[in-house]
């Protein structure tokens, strides 16, 4: 579990059709991975647990559908596709049925995302929105393939 703090700007093409960009960054530390599978230096193949410290930076595009039902209430659907690079720190492993840690190297590397999520948006004031939804994240080739999201938005309409 993993809070990620983003910024996006939407330019509405009509009252339903939105695109625009997003830039987000996570932070993680003492992160527990149960049961994992490490490749070691020497070549041979550990099991165990690992601890490590998750920073990710992405940046990407995005299109926004926002059902009209003529209400403040509607629900919304976005996509969004791009890059996010992660950096995994202080991987240390602790190997089934030892009293040790092994540290590791520093792991980085940069992937495409694509993420899309459903959510249910409310506008208030004139120029506000507060949004809450679910959505999913999958990342082809990473470390993590894929994650779950839980968003909670609000936004300034200008």
């Amino acid at each position: 579990v993993t809070g990620t703090l983003d910024l996006s700007a939407y330019y509405g093409l009509t009252n339903t059709w939105h695109v625009g960009g997003r830039i987000r960054g996570s932070i993680s530390s003492d992160v527990h991975l149960a049961d994992a599978r490490v490749n070691m230096p020497d070549g041979s193949v550990s099991s165990g647990d690992l601890y490590l410290d998750h920073r990710s930076v992405g940046i990407g595009a995005l299109a926004f559908y926002r059902f009209d039902t003529g209400l403040h209430l509607a629900p919304v659907l976005e996509v969004e596709a791009g890059f996010t690079s992660h950096q995994y720190r202080r991987i240390e492993h602790v190997p089934v049925d030892v009293a040790f840690t092994i540290p590791l190297s520093d792991v980085s590397e940069t992937v495409f995302h694509a993420a899309a999520a459903v959510l249910v948006e409310y506008r208030f004031g004139n120029r506000w929105i507060a949004a809450a939804g679910a959505g999913v994240q999958v990342e082809p080739g990473a470390s993590v393939p894929w994650s779950v999201s839980l968003p909670l938005r609000v936004g300034v309409i200008w």
